[in-house]
């Protein structure tokens, strides 16, 4: 009997553990933000490209029709943008001194894939941009190297 003891007892703390780490699995993200202004106070708060787009995205799920289409837009090619510059390197750290990474050429190439298909939704709306943010958005999407 003491023997098949020493073989239970580790299985069972093994199925205690596995079962923690399920309910930890489960637990639901806290959202970033509540609302589709707050997203854009967070994101206009922040330099920091991977944080705006993840701020972006927040407002994008919570956006609603009442929250203005053309913002909404707007919202996409700032994001586009931010997407961009981030995989161009440019993490938007201010400071004594300024951080650059390098990305591999994947990680690159399926960012500008997001953020062109982010500018594809953008440039059917040519109507909720005025002259000098549509010149903007063909620049941006200059900067994304064809496939």
């Amino acid at each position: 009997m003491k023997s098949l003891w020493f073989l239970v007892f580790p299985i069972l703390i093994f199925c205690q553990g596995l079962i923690f780490l399920e309910l930890l699995a489960q637990e639901k993200k806290k959202p970033l933000c509540s609302t589709f202004s707050d997203c854009l106070e967070k994101a206009e708060k922040t330099d920091i490209h991977r944080r705006k787009v993840q701020f972006f995205t927040e407002a994008e799920a919570v956006w609603k029709k009442s929250d203005s289409e053309p913002i909404l837009y707007k919202v996409l090619w700032q994001m586009a943008n931010s997407i961009v510059k981030e995989a161009l390197g440019d993490t938007g750290y201010k400071g004594e001194t300024i951080l650059k990474v390098t990305h591999t050429e994947a990680y690159k190439k399926e960012q500008f894939s997001k953020a062109n298909s982010i500018l594809n939704r953008v440039t059917k709306k040519r109507e909720f941009f005025t002259e000098e943010e549509w010149n903007e958005i063909v620049k941006l999407q200059g900067l994304i190297p064809s496939e």
